[in-house]
């Protein structure tokens, strides 16, 4: 962790991952991991980091992490196959979906699916389609607000999903 760099980072993680490896190369994968992420602060995000008592510990992270999940990928022949997998997501955590990489830092808990699918046409054409939906745990920070039409409200909760996919073409000349 050197302090002069841009963007230093210390992260301690431990992964527990089981592998099986089925006939026509399927495999189903548990995954547990647990760790300890820390960034540091980032001055350029805040006023100015030099003048005495100015605010730097924004894009401070101190995220600990404990994850579950699981993935499957199935081959239908050697021109097909499905990938699909869930995760239960507490802190900071980076992960492998197929050919994706994906980060998450959810401090109320996030469920997070996917699946893939990939199809090779010819020798040298590759398609993939992969679709995502995360969804976070409703929390607040919040001990009142006002919505739009001006009345106020106590303990609003925020609540955060995503959906996502991505199309890739591959070819080979």
């Amino acid at each position: 962790m050197d302090v002069g760099h841009p963007s230093p980072f210390d992260s301690r993680e431990t992964r527990i991952r089981i592998r099986l490896r089925m006939s026509g190369f399927d495999q189903a994968e548990l995954l547990y991991s647990f760790g300890h992420t820390t960034f540091s602060p980032r001055p350029r995000l805040t006023d100015n980091g030099i003048v005495p008592g100015a605010d730097v510990t924004v894009g401070n992270v101190n995220a600990p992490d404990e994850t579950i999940g699981f993935s499957i990928t199935h081959n239908f022949d050697k021109f097909m196959k499905i990938s699909g997998g869930s995760l239960l997501i507490k802190g900071f955590l980076w992960n492998f979906e197929d050919t994706d990489f994906r980060i998450f830092n959810s401090e109320s808990g996030a469920l997070h699916h996917w699946i893939a699918f990939t199809n090779h046409p010819t020798p040298t054409l590759s398609v993939k389609f992969k679709f995502s939906y995360t969804h976070d745990q409703p929390f607040t920070r919040i001990t009142e607000g006002q919505i739009s039409t001006g009345q106020w409200i106590s303990n609003p909760t925020v609540i955060h999903q995503s959906t996502d996919f991505r199309v890739q073409l591959d070819y080979a000349i």
